[in-house]
C-alpha cells in the first residue's frame, strides 16, 4: 500500500496548501467509502488532532443527503404529490371498466 499512502499524504498536503493561513483546524472527521486511508497520513500532518471517524463511513454521505432530502419535502411538501398506484396499474384498470 505505500502508493496509496504517497497518494494520501499528497492530498492532504494539497488540501492544507489550499487553506488560507489564519485557518485554524479544530475538528477532523473522516466520512466516505475511503476515509480509513486517509487517517494515517492526517495524523502525521496533525499530530496533536482527535481524527473521528463516523460509523458505517460508506453511507455517511448517503445518509446525509437523505436527511436533507428528507428536510426539504418537509419544508416544500406542496411540491410533491403522492400517485396511488403506478401508470401501467391505472392503465389496466382503465381498460377493465372500459371492457
Amino acid at each position: 500500500m505505500p502508493f496509496i499512502n504517497a497518494s494520501a499524504e499528497d492530498a492532504v498536503m494539497e488540501m492544507v496548501q489550499s487553506l488560507d493561513s489564519t485557518f485554524n483546524v479544530e475538528n477532523i472527521v473522516l466520512v466516505g467509502g475511503g476515509a480509513f486511508l486517509y487517517k494515517k497520513a492526517l495524523k502525521k500532518k496533525f499530530p496533536r488532532h482527535q481524527i473521528r471517524e463516523v460509523q458505517e463511513p460508506m453511507f455517511a454521505n448517503l445518509r446525509g443527503f437523505q436527511r436533507m432530502g428528507e428536510q426539504y419535502v418537509a419544508e416544500r411538501g406542496d411540491l410533491f404529490t403522492q400517485h396511488t398506484g403506478t401508470a401501467a396499474a391505472e392503465g389496466a384498470a382503465s381498460q377493465r371498466a372500459e371492457a
